[in-house]
């Protein structure tokens, strides 16, 4: 068998690990993959139809089993103010003028809390959220405010999600969420996502997924990691 010399090994093993490098998400804790209803549910707010319109759904892929979907518009609805449908993978969000808002409530069935859920699960270190689609109605972004609660305090984060129009993921790092009282992400009762400002107009996006992960940057960590091994095998050589 041919031995390879100690240069040869150092660069095969990290070619091998460039190529088996990828993102790697660890822990993931899945709050809402909008596979309930099965059939997506459609809201329509208008002249006739009531305003905020609220769904309140139950299945295995939302956190708590219970999901509360408000839409509201920001004032006397046209004849058509907003529209999309929820469920069947995604939440989809059309609104016009004047401008509205969806909130995503998860507090478990009837209210009674997430049971302290865990969110971090030993790894995580942001909320993402996956879109197909945002179109900002022209403005520079979307904005989101997200809150969480626990027993003994919350934190809120606020933050713009950038326009897209193909496939795209948000984070909200729990660094940056700002607490009050005695908070913790390992021990949170419920969760509400507000996306777009109820008076900001004509935006639209395709939401298809929340979940608690952590973002590893792992391929620029074997490179750096890679190159350090270089740099030190070139100074042994010159030495």
């Amino acid at each position: 068998m041919r031995t390879l010399a100690p240069s040869s090994r150092l660069f095969s093993l990290f070619a091998i690990a460039l190529l088996c490098a990828t993102p790697a998400y660890a822990g993931t804790v899945l709050i809402d993959d909008f596979s309930d209803p099965t059939a997506p549910v459609a809201f329509v707010i208008s002249l006739s139809n009531p305003n905020p319109a609220i769904g309140i759904f139950s299945g295995p892929g939302i956190i708590g089993t219970d999901r509360t979907a408000t839409i509201t518009v920001n004032g006397t609805p046209g004849l058509v103010s907003a529209v999309g449908t929820i469920g069947g993978g995604n939440l989809l969000f059309n609104t016009g003028t004047p401008g509205s808002s969806a909130l995503l409530e998860y507090n478990g069935p009837g209210g009674a809390g997430l049971g302290a859920a865990d969110l971090v699960d030993g790894t995580n270190k942001a909320l993402e959220l996956d879109f197909d689609f945002v179109d900002a109605g022209g403005a520079v972004g979307m904005p989101v405010e997200i809150t969480l609660t626990g027993a003994l305090g919350s934190a809120s984060f606020t933050g713009t999600i950038a326009p897209s129009a193909t496939g795209s993921s948000f984070f909200a790092p729990f660094a940056s969420f700002v607490p009050t009282g005695t908070f913790s992400f390992s021990a949170v009762d419920s969760i509400a996502v507000s996306l777009n400002s109820a008076s900001q107009q004509n935006v639209d996006f395709q939401l298809t997924g929340i979940s608690a992960v952590v973002p590893e940057p792992s391929t620029l960590m074997l490179v750096g990691f890679g190159g350090a091994l270089m740099a030190g095998h070139c100074l042994r050589r010159k030495r």
